[in-house]
Protein backbone atom coordinates (compact mmCIF):
# COMPACT_ATOMS: atom_id res chain seq x y z
CA UNK A 1 0.00 0.00 0.00
CA UNK A 2 3.21 2.46 0.91
CA UNK A 3 4.50 1.91 -2.85
CA UNK A 4 1.04 2.30 -4.15
CA UNK A 5 0.68 5.62 -2.37
CA UNK A 6 3.78 6.55 -3.11
CA UNK A 7 3.16 5.77 -6.84
CA UNK A 8 0.27 8.05 -7.04
CA UNK A 9 2.50 10.88 -6.11
CA UNK A 10 5.17 10.14 -8.43
CA UNK A 11 1.87 9.79 -11.54
CA UNK A 12 0.35 13.29 -10.10
CA UNK A 13 3.77 14.80 -10.58
CA UNK A 14 4.27 13.37 -14.29
CA UNK A 15 0.84 14.03 -15.64
CA UNK A 16 0.45 17.73 -14.07
CA UNK A 17 4.14 18.71 -15.42
CA UNK A 18 3.30 19.10 -18.69
CA UNK A 19 0.41 22.00 -17.91
CA UNK A 20 3.06 24.30 -15.42
CA UNK A 21 5.41 25.49 -18.52
CA UNK A 22 3.70 29.05 -18.39
CA UNK A 23 3.27 30.86 -15.05
CA UNK A 24 -0.22 31.60 -15.60
CA UNK A 25 -3.70 31.08 -13.57
CA UNK A 26 -3.87 27.85 -15.28
CA UNK A 27 -0.95 26.80 -14.37
CA UNK A 28 -1.19 27.82 -10.50
CA UNK A 29 -4.57 25.93 -10.39
CA UNK A 30 -2.90 23.10 -11.54
CA UNK A 31 0.01 23.68 -9.57
CA UNK A 32 -2.22 23.69 -6.58
CA UNK A 33 -4.99 20.74 -6.81
CA UNK A 34 -1.46 18.34 -7.61
CA UNK A 35 0.00 19.42 -4.35
CA UNK A 36 -3.01 18.67 -2.71
CA UNK A 37 -3.73 15.58 -4.04
CA UNK A 38 -0.24 14.51 -3.86
CA UNK A 39 -0.26 15.24 -0.13
CA UNK A 40 -3.39 13.33 0.53
CA UNK A 41 -2.21 9.94 -0.88
CA UNK A 42 -0.55 9.29 2.64
CA UNK A 43 -4.23 9.44 4.23
CA UNK A 44 -4.81 6.07 1.74
CA UNK A 45 -2.50 4.13 4.31
CA UNK A 46 -4.27 3.54 7.93
CA UNK A 47 -3.65 6.14 11.01
CA UNK A 48 -1.83 3.22 12.51
CA UNK A 49 0.97 3.59 10.36
CA UNK A 50 2.41 6.75 10.59
CA UNK A 51 5.95 6.45 9.55
CA UNK A 52 4.60 4.82 6.12
CA UNK A 53 2.57 7.91 5.60
CA UNK A 54 5.78 10.28 6.64
CA UNK A 55 7.56 8.11 4.08
CA UNK A 56 5.16 9.02 1.52
CA UNK A 57 4.89 12.34 2.93
CA UNK A 58 8.61 13.08 2.12
CA UNK A 59 8.18 11.90 -1.56
CA UNK A 60 5.29 14.39 -1.61
CA UNK A 61 7.56 16.84 -0.86
CA UNK A 62 10.21 16.21 -2.83
CA UNK A 63 7.91 16.03 -6.33
CA UNK A 64 5.87 19.38 -5.15
CA UNK A 65 9.02 21.37 -4.37
CA UNK A 66 9.98 20.26 -7.60
CA UNK A 67 6.84 21.24 -9.48
CA UNK A 68 6.64 24.73 -7.49
CA UNK A 69 10.20 25.45 -8.73
CA UNK A 70 9.88 24.30 -12.46
CA UNK A 71 6.75 26.65 -12.02
CA UNK A 72 8.32 29.41 -10.70
CA UNK A 73 11.23 29.36 -13.05
CA UNK A 74 9.15 29.43 -16.21
CA UNK A 75 7.95 30.34 -18.89
CA UNK A 76 9.53 26.95 -20.74
CA UNK A 77 9.60 26.78 -24.18
CA UNK A 78 9.40 23.59 -25.89
CA UNK A 79 8.56 19.68 -24.66
CA UNK A 80 8.21 18.24 -21.44
CA UNK A 81 11.81 16.56 -21.69
CA UNK A 82 13.72 18.73 -19.25
CA UNK A 83 11.26 18.15 -16.47
CA UNK A 84 10.45 14.87 -16.82
CA UNK A 85 14.43 14.45 -16.48
CA UNK A 86 14.29 17.34 -13.45
CA UNK A 87 11.25 14.77 -11.97
CA UNK A 88 13.53 11.82 -11.66
CA UNK A 89 16.72 13.64 -10.94
CA UNK A 90 17.94 11.81 -7.64
CA UNK A 91 19.05 14.80 -6.21
CA UNK A 92 17.50 18.08 -8.07
CA UNK A 93 16.08 21.00 -6.61
CA UNK A 94 16.82 23.58 -9.06
CA UNK A 95 15.85 23.96 -12.35
CA UNK A 96 17.61 24.10 -14.82
CA UNK A 97 20.57 24.19 -12.78
CA UNK A 98 19.93 20.51 -11.84
CA UNK A 99 20.58 19.35 -15.05
CA UNK A 100 22.99 21.20 -16.65
CA UNK A 101 25.89 18.91 -17.58
CA UNK A 102 28.15 18.05 -14.76
CA UNK A 103 31.28 18.55 -14.05
CA UNK A 104 34.53 15.10 -14.66
CA UNK A 105 33.73 13.23 -12.72
CA UNK A 106 36.44 10.97 -11.49
CA UNK A 107 34.42 7.31 -10.80
CA UNK A 108 37.29 6.06 -8.63
CA UNK A 109 36.54 8.69 -6.04
CA UNK A 110 32.42 8.63 -6.27
CA UNK A 111 32.82 5.37 -5.75
CA UNK A 112 35.33 6.14 -2.29
CA UNK A 113 32.38 8.24 -1.57
CA UNK A 114 29.58 5.44 -2.21
CA UNK A 115 31.51 2.93 0.10
CA UNK A 116 32.22 5.43 2.76
CA UNK A 117 28.30 6.36 2.92
CA UNK A 118 27.47 2.96 2.90
CA UNK A 119 29.81 2.17 6.15
CA UNK A 120 28.92 5.13 7.28
CA UNK A 121 24.77 4.42 6.88
CA UNK A 122 25.38 0.88 8.12
CA UNK A 123 26.70 2.25 11.46
CA UNK A 124 23.77 4.83 11.75
CA UNK A 125 21.08 2.57 11.52
CA UNK A 126 22.91 -0.80 13.04
CA UNK A 127 23.95 1.68 16.22
CA UNK A 128 20.33 2.95 16.39
CA UNK A 129 19.04 -0.54 15.98
CA UNK A 130 21.21 -1.52 19.56
CA UNK A 131 20.13 1.65 21.49
CA UNK A 132 16.53 0.76 20.82
CA UNK A 133 16.90 -2.86 21.50
CA UNK A 134 19.07 -3.06 24.38
CA UNK A 135 17.20 0.44 25.63
CA UNK A 136 20.19 2.14 25.82
CA UNK A 137 20.40 4.98 28.86
CA UNK A 138 16.38 3.87 29.46
CA UNK A 139 16.93 5.72 32.74
CA UNK A 140 18.28 8.84 31.49
CA UNK A 141 16.51 10.78 28.90
CA UNK A 142 19.42 13.48 27.78
CA UNK A 143 21.98 10.45 27.58
CA UNK A 144 19.23 8.35 25.72
CA UNK A 145 18.89 11.86 23.38
CA UNK A 146 22.65 12.07 22.63
CA UNK A 147 23.16 9.12 21.91
CA UNK A 148 20.48 9.52 18.78
CA UNK A 149 21.43 12.16 17.82
CA UNK A 150 24.94 10.38 17.30
CA UNK A 151 23.26 7.49 15.55
CA UNK A 152 21.50 9.97 13.43
CA UNK A 153 24.01 12.01 12.65
CA UNK A 154 26.14 8.98 11.09
CA UNK A 155 22.53 8.11 9.31
CA UNK A 156 22.28 10.98 7.28
CA UNK A 157 26.18 11.68 6.06
CA UNK A 158 25.96 8.34 4.77
CA UNK A 159 22.35 9.02 3.27
CA UNK A 160 23.85 11.97 1.79
CA UNK A 161 27.62 10.70 0.59
CA UNK A 162 25.42 7.20 -0.86
CA UNK A 163 22.81 9.75 -3.12
CA UNK A 164 25.57 11.87 -4.02
CA UNK A 165 27.29 9.60 -5.09
CA UNK A 166 24.88 7.37 -6.76
CA UNK A 167 23.66 10.65 -8.85
CA UNK A 168 26.84 11.60 -10.14
CA UNK A 169 27.83 7.71 -11.20
CA UNK A 170 24.36 7.74 -13.06
CA UNK A 171 25.65 10.72 -14.83
CA UNK A 172 23.52 13.92 -12.78
CA UNK A 173 24.62 17.26 -11.54
CA UNK A 174 24.25 16.93 -7.89
CA UNK A 175 25.57 17.89 -4.59
CA UNK A 176 26.15 16.34 -0.80
CA UNK A 177 22.61 17.06 0.99
CA UNK A 178 24.53 17.39 4.00
CA UNK A 179 28.32 17.63 4.31
CA UNK A 180 30.24 17.51 7.56
CA UNK A 181 27.26 18.80 9.72
CA UNK A 182 28.29 17.90 12.80
CA UNK A 183 31.71 20.57 11.91
CA UNK A 184 29.33 23.40 12.80
CA UNK A 185 30.62 25.75 15.04
CA UNK A 186 27.01 28.01 14.57
CA UNK A 187 23.69 27.54 13.57
CA UNK A 188 24.46 29.92 10.48
CA UNK A 189 27.49 27.31 9.40
CA UNK A 190 25.09 24.21 10.60
CA UNK A 191 22.45 25.14 8.19
CA UNK A 192 24.85 25.72 5.45
CA UNK A 193 26.19 22.34 5.48
CA UNK A 194 22.51 20.43 6.21
CA UNK A 195 20.24 19.94 3.73
CA UNK A 196 21.60 21.76 1.40
CA UNK A 197 19.21 21.00 -1.16
CA UNK A 198 16.46 22.20 0.23
CA UNK A 199 18.38 25.71 1.93
CA UNK A 200 18.92 26.40 -1.53
CA UNK A 201 15.68 25.95 -2.61
CA UNK A 202 14.54 28.27 0.26
CA UNK A 203 17.14 30.38 -0.65
CA UNK A 204 15.53 31.08 -4.10
CA UNK A 205 11.56 31.15 -3.63
CA UNK A 206 11.80 32.50 0.02
CA UNK A 207 15.19 34.09 1.29
CA UNK A 208 15.84 36.51 -1.83
CA UNK A 209 11.75 37.59 -2.16
CA UNK A 210 11.51 38.73 1.86
CA UNK A 211 14.23 40.96 1.00
CA UNK A 212 17.78 39.01 1.05
CA UNK A 213 20.66 40.17 2.23
CA UNK A 214 19.18 44.05 2.33
CA UNK A 215 17.08 42.48 4.65
CA UNK A 216 18.75 39.46 6.55
CA UNK A 217 16.77 39.45 9.52
CA UNK A 218 13.28 39.26 8.01
CA UNK A 219 14.83 37.28 5.46
CA UNK A 220 16.06 34.68 7.76
CA UNK A 221 13.27 34.45 10.20
CA UNK A 222 10.48 34.31 7.52
CA UNK A 223 12.47 31.33 5.63
CA UNK A 224 12.60 29.29 9.04
CA UNK A 225 9.03 29.97 9.65
CA UNK A 226 8.03 28.22 6.18
CA UNK A 227 10.18 25.73 6.57
CA UNK A 228 9.10 24.96 10.31
CA UNK A 229 5.15 25.22 8.71
CA UNK A 230 6.26 22.77 6.23
CA UNK A 231 7.68 20.22 7.97
CA UNK A 232 4.53 20.58 10.67
CA UNK A 233 2.29 20.02 7.89
CA UNK A 234 3.55 17.00 6.84
CA UNK A 235 3.79 15.32 10.66
CA UNK A 236 0.69 16.43 10.94
CA UNK A 237 -0.50 14.72 8.26
CA UNK A 238 0.77 11.95 9.20
CA UNK A 239 -0.11 12.14 13.14
CA UNK A 240 -3.65 13.64 12.29
CA UNK A 241 -2.89 16.21 14.77
CA UNK A 242 -0.97 19.77 14.94
CA UNK A 243 1.96 19.52 17.46
CA UNK A 244 3.71 22.79 17.18
CA UNK A 245 7.31 20.63 17.59
CA UNK A 246 8.56 21.43 13.99
CA UNK A 247 7.24 25.38 14.04
CA UNK A 248 9.11 25.61 17.79
CA UNK A 249 12.27 24.03 16.41
CA UNK A 250 12.19 25.72 13.42
CA UNK A 251 11.51 28.97 14.98
CA UNK A 252 14.15 28.78 17.67
CA UNK A 253 16.61 28.43 15.05
CA UNK A 254 15.81 30.98 12.73
CA UNK A 255 16.51 32.94 15.57
CA UNK A 256 19.85 31.14 16.13
CA UNK A 257 20.78 31.74 12.77
CA UNK A 258 20.02 35.28 12.93
CA UNK A 259 22.58 35.69 15.97
CA UNK A 260 25.31 33.44 15.17
CA UNK A 261 27.40 36.66 13.94
CA UNK A 262 29.24 36.62 17.14
CA UNK A 263 29.84 32.96 17.03
CA UNK A 264 31.10 32.81 13.08
CA UNK A 265 33.40 35.51 14.62
CA UNK A 266 34.43 33.49 17.27
CA UNK A 267 34.67 30.30 15.07
CA UNK A 268 37.56 32.27 13.18
CA UNK A 269 39.79 32.52 15.90
CA UNK A 270 41.97 29.60 16.61
CA UNK A 271 41.29 29.75 19.93
CA UNK A 272 37.78 30.07 20.05
CA UNK A 273 36.91 27.86 17.71
CA UNK A 274 36.45 24.66 20.15
CA UNK A 275 34.35 27.62 22.63
CA UNK A 276 32.00 28.45 19.61
CA UNK A 277 31.71 25.09 18.85
CA UNK A 278 30.32 23.80 22.35
CA UNK A 279 28.61 26.40 22.67
CA UNK A 280 26.83 25.18 18.81
CA UNK A 281 26.36 21.43 19.83
CA UNK A 282 24.92 22.63 23.22
CA UNK A 283 22.32 24.39 21.72
CA UNK A 284 21.64 21.89 18.42
CA UNK A 285 21.41 19.60 21.43
CA UNK A 286 18.92 21.39 23.45
CA UNK A 287 16.74 22.41 20.60
CA UNK A 288 16.72 18.94 18.63
CA UNK A 289 14.51 17.73 21.46
CA UNK A 290 11.73 19.51 19.42
CA UNK A 291 12.83 18.01 16.35
CA UNK A 292 12.72 14.32 17.70
CA UNK A 293 9.97 14.56 19.04
CA UNK A 294 8.15 14.27 15.73
CA UNK A 295 9.89 11.68 14.96
CA UNK A 296 9.22 9.70 18.26
CA UNK A 297 5.46 10.12 17.70
CA UNK A 298 5.50 8.03 14.26
CA UNK A 299 8.57 5.67 15.41
CA UNK A 300 7.19 3.68 18.65
CA UNK A 301 10.59 2.94 20.66
CA UNK A 302 12.54 5.61 19.18
CA UNK A 303 13.49 6.73 22.87
CA UNK A 304 14.35 4.20 25.49
CA UNK A 305 14.37 6.86 27.96
CA UNK A 306 10.61 8.68 29.11
CA UNK A 307 10.64 11.57 26.61
CA UNK A 308 10.11 14.97 27.76
CA UNK A 309 7.51 15.86 25.22
CA UNK A 310 4.51 13.56 24.52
Amino acid sequence: MTALAAGLVVLVAAACGPLLGRRDARGAAVLGAAVAAMLACPLLLPREAPLFRVLVLFVSAMAGGKMLDYYLSGPHAGGSGAYFRYLVHPGGLDFPSSLRKPADVSRAREVRRLLGGLAALACGVVSFAWLVTTRFASDSFPADHVAKMVAFGFTIEGVACVSCAGARLAGFHAVPIVELAFLARSPAEFWRRYNRLAGAWLYRHVFLPCGGRAHPLRAVLVTFLVSGAVHELLFAIALERVTGYQLAFFGLHGIGVALSRPLDRLGRRPAGAAAAAAVHAAFLLATSVLFFASFAQVLPGFYSARPWLR
